[in-house]
């Protein structure tokens, strides 16, 4: 289902973070913001279109009703665009890389922004170590690149995954390889994609800081607050308005 100011998901294919917009993209190669992130990559005058928000379960809001997801949220922020939840549950980077034909016959030829939301499945598949930290960065730099081929007008963004609170985990992520030792390789991955951001001329959303203690469902998944917290710094990034104040 597509709405304006409204959010789609559409289950089982792969869709792209797609902005039409006016506004020119700042590469974070050239200025940076204050906070170490890159400038915003559009402005509240620019955004209009479609959103295709591509991600893991973080993004396919799990554990939340749909409507408290941050993409229906992000959505409910203007009517002049129209957002496409396409969160994947438990897919790795490696995952996007084996399906990448359909990734691509999903991927809308008007694609405006791109925004990739991936990694901590990666270190659930393939283990908590900086050998992991590099393959992902090199995965989502295979990942970029191919869209930017597909898509050469397009803007891709690089959005984090959020830190773990790992006193809240649940037995059944502590089993699946989460624990204390997460958040510091969270935090390496976030330093990593930073510089792959840069180096790619892409845009940056680092999430990794943004939920508190109360945030989260189960220590990695985010609640409605949690949701309300990254729809607003996705937000804030794109356009430069303020993270909060969306419209409930």
């Amino acid at each position: 289902m597509k709405i304006k100011g409204t959010v789609e998901n559409v289950p089982c294919r792969l869709m792209v973070l797609s902005l039409l917009v006016a506004a020119p993209f700042i590469s974070p190669g050239c200025a940076r913001s204050t906070d170490g992130q890159a400038p915003v990559v559009l402005s509240i005058e620019g955004i209009k279109g479609k959103i295709v928000c591509v991600g893991d379960s973080l993004t396919a809001a799990e554990g939340v009703p749909r409507e408290q997801g941050f993409a229906a949220k992000l959505a409910r922020r203007s009517n002049q665009i129209t957002v496409i939840q396409q969160g994947r549950s438990g897919w790795p980077t490696t995952a996007y890389l084996r399906r990448m034909d359909d990734v691509l016959e999903a991927l809308p030829t008007d694609a405006g922004v791109i925004v990739i939301q991936l990694g901590a499945n990666d270190l659930r598949v393939d283990g908590h170590s900086d050998e992991t930290v590099a393959r992902t960065v090199a995965n989502m730099g295979r990942i970029i690149d191919v869209f930017r081929a597909h898509s050469p007008e397009a803007k891709i963004v690089v959005m984090t995954p959020p830190t773990m609170i790992p006193e809240k985990l649940t037995p059944r992520l502590r089993q699946a390889g989460f624990g204390p030792h997460s958040p510091p390789v969270l935090g390496r991955l976030s330093d990593a994609y930073r510089d792959l951001a840069a180096s790619k001329n892409c845009g940056f959303i680092d999430l990794f800081p943004v939920l508190a203690n109360g945030d989260t469902l189960d220590g990695a998944h985010p609640n409605d607050s949690g949701h309300t917290k990254i729809a607003d710094e996705i937000w804030h990034r794109l356009t430069g308005g303020p993270r909060h104040g969306a419209k409930p």
